[in-house]
C-alpha cells in the first residue's frame, strides 16, 4: 500500500545527481516514492523514471489519467514506454498511485536519523 507520508533513511538532496533530480520534480518524486519503497525493482530503474514521467506529464495536460493508461505506461505496454517499471499484471499497484498522479493526493516525506 502507497503511504502518504514516508520517512527517509537518507537525505535526497545530499545523494547523487540522479536523486537529486528525481527529488526536485513532482511528478518524477511521486512515481519514486510510489513505486519504489518495499519493491523489487528494476537495476536501471532511477533512469527509466525520467521517460514515465515525461510520458505521464504529457498526456495529464488533456485530463486526468485512468487507471489503464498509468497501467500501459508504467508496465511499458504503451507505445512511448521504453520499459515497464512494474509487471504487466500489477494494476493494485496503479489503482493506488493513480489519485497521486492526478493530484488527488499528495505524498510527503521526512528524512528520519
Amino acid at each position: 500500500m502507497i503511504s502518504e507520508s514516508l520517512i527517509l533513511l537518507f537525505d535526497p538532496r545530499k545523494s547523487d545527481v540522479v536523486l537529486k533530480e528525481i527529488f526536485a520534480d513532482e511528478l518524477t518524486r511521486t512515481l519514486w516514492l510510489g513505486i519504489k519503497p518495499g519493491r523489487s525493482v528494476r537495476k536501471d530503474f532511477d533512469q527509466v523514471i525520467f521517460s514515465h514521467a515525461k510520458i505521464i506529464r504529457a498526456m495529464i495536460k488533456s485530463g486526468p489519467l485512468d487507471e489503464n493508461v498509468l497501467h500501459d505506461i508504467l508496465s511499458g505496454c504503451h507505445e512511448s514506454s521504453p520499459r515497464g517499471v512494474i509487471a504487466k499484471g500489477e494494476i493494485n499497484i496503479v489503482k493506488e498511485l493513480l489519485p497521486f498522479i492526478n493530484g488527488e493526493k499528495r505524498i510527503t516525506f521526512e528524512i528520519g536519523s
